[in-house]
């Protein structure tokens, strides 16, 4: 009840707030009195209705205008060829001179020879071609140059690249008529690379017309884009991954009209391309350890592309030299390499850099790699005849100990170290990545632009000697064995739980895995 006194307090107040032009509201709250603004709302009332943010432009999803300029065809074939830029290098060895209008008419015209490099003067348009690393010249003079943009304007220097043997082309049929399909459904699936939230305004798009996922592929590939985008209503968007679209924004299923299936084009994306060597020196430099087919190759293949470094190697493999790591055509002790491959095979051996990652994975697939790798490099899969035998149990004991050794080593090797489980880096590549160049005591390998190097690289993370997997029909391993490998990881388990790792050794002894 309001006291005389109070009431006419309040009919005071309000006459001189209105003659005042001023229209304000008075709240009983919490026993006294309190002035409200225009447009607050009472608090009882504040409460149970919380204010909504209106989206900002950029979190909106890209709309597409109905009237875009629809893909034309060309009058002649087309040819679209992937490829790994290399940076400038000379063109000593290279062999043939051709003028092309582009560099992706030169990297088309080596790939239609069979050719494994191309090089592309981008002054003159000269276009030069060879068939292996050992005929691109002095690949050492990556190493020095140090003004890269002069270096590049010089007469006997080209712009390298490595083809990866994944070539399209488009033929006449699909020019002579717009209802043509460019490419094969076959083909145009295996460029998906699965289904993401529709893109923002944020994101890096453009849009562009479409009667086709095939046809958007095609016009994403002639503007260059390295990823073309498919909605459910016939919207297609050309553009690229960046952190306001990248691997997180992945969904299970492209059932929805905020969802679309995104395809990688063959054009590569600069932002990770141009992998050098560092200039020759000494390093605090690392050591990449792993049992063999635990994923080493593929693990450089993620450094080289986050850090703009080539990894070298404690041995030499040709084949890895075919398919664009250079790294392996230099000796260890040439200082031009930061990150150094190692199995450390043999008990004597020791860590040989100053600090170490450690790669472990499931011994069980581990040595189905191991297999595939003895009997079929590192793309090839050994038959499930030679796998029926593979794993006797002395096979199983002499790897498990190397296996844990590994580890073992690594623990107590008095350096700095960084133990991965390979089952991670599958997981979520772009933090395991990111996590590793971290640990990395080089801070020449650690690029200002890491970032954007990572959402280049979550655009491809597979790379080219990550072998495909197959499951086997049957289990190739004898209960001996399995006893054996189970043992060895509970040890493994407890070894690393004794060094305080708070990332445990996941459960391998549970999951006995034969796949290829």
């Amino acid at each position: 009840m309001l006291t005389m006194a109070r009431l006419r307090f309040r009919q005071n107040l309000l006459r001189l707030l209105m003659a005042g032009g001023i229209l304000l509201m008075i709240s009983w709250t919490d026993n006294r009195w309190r002035i409200l603004e225009r447009n607050e709302p009472p608090s009882d009332i504040s409460l149970h209705q919380p204010r909504v943010a209106t989206p900002s432009y950029e979190d909106l999803p890209i709309t597409c205008p109905s009237t875009l300029a629809s893909l034309e065809p060309l009058d002649k074939e087309e040819k679209f060829c992937g490829s790994v830029n290399l940076g400038c290098m000379k063109i000593t060895g290279m062999k043939g001179t051709a003028i092309v209008k582009e560099e992706k008419d030169c990297i088309g015209m080596c790939a239609a020879k069979n050719q494994k490099y191309s090089g592309f003067h981008r002054q003159t348009g000269e276009c030069k071609c060879a068939a292996s690393a050992a005929l691109i010249g002095d690949v050492r003079s990556l190493v020095d140059r140090s003004d890269e943009h002069s270096w590049c304007q010089r007469d006997d220097v080209v712009s390298g690249n490595f083809l990866n043997g994944i070539c399209q082309t488009v033929s006449n049929e699909f020019h002579q008529s717009k209802e043509n399909e460019p490419f094969s459904q076959q083909y145009v699936a295996s460029r998906s690379k699965g289904c993401f939230k529709f893109p923002t305004n944020a994101a890096s798009f453009d849009c562009v017309r479409m009667t086709s996922p095939a046809h958007c592929l095609l016009r994403c590939e002639r503007e260059r884009h390295p990823l073309a985008a498919v909605g459910s209503d016939g919207q297609c968007m050309c553009g690229r991954m960046t952190g306001s679209f990248n691997l997180t924004h992945q969904v299970s299923s492209c059932n929805s009209s905020d969802v679309v299936e995104v395809f990688r084009t063959l054009v590569e994306d600069q932002r990770c391309g141009n992998i050098r060597f560092l200039p020759p020196g000494k390093y605090n430099r690392t050591s990449l350890n792993s049992t063999p087919g635990s994923g080493n190759t593929w693990t450089r293949y993620l450094l080289e592309k986050a850090t703009g470094h080539y990894t070298g190697s404690m041995y030499t493999d040709g084949s890895l030299v075919l398919t664009g790591y250079l790294g392996e055509s230099f000796s260890s002790k040439d200082h031009i390499t930061g990150i150094i491959k190692d199995h450390i095979f043999g008990k004597s051996l020791k860590i040989q850099q100053e600090s170490a990652i450690t790669i472990v994975r499931n011994p069980y697939r581990s040595l189905i790699s191991q297999r595939n790798w003895e009997m079929g490099n590192h793309h090839g899969l050994a038959s499930e005849a030679r796998m029926s035998t593979a794993f006797p149990p002395k096979y199983a004991d002499n790897n498990l100990r190397y296996w844990q050794g590994m580890m073992k080593k690594t623990i107590n090797s008095g350096k700095p170290y960084l133990i991965m489980f390979y089952e991670d880096i599958v997981a979520d590549p772009i933090s395991s990545v990111r996590k590793m160049v971290k640990f990395l005591p080089n801070p020449a390998l650690h690029p200002s632009n890491l970032e954007e190097r990572l959402a280049c690289l979550s655009q491809e993370t597979t790379g080219l000697a990550k072998r495909k997997s197959r499951k086997l029909s049957f289990n190739p391993w004898p209960p001996e064995s399995i006893e054996i490998v189970n043992r060895f990881v509970l040890e493994s388990r407890q070894i690393l739980l004794d060094t305080g790792m708070k990332n445990v050794l996941p459960s391998y002894e549970l999951d006995v895995d034969y796949a290829m």
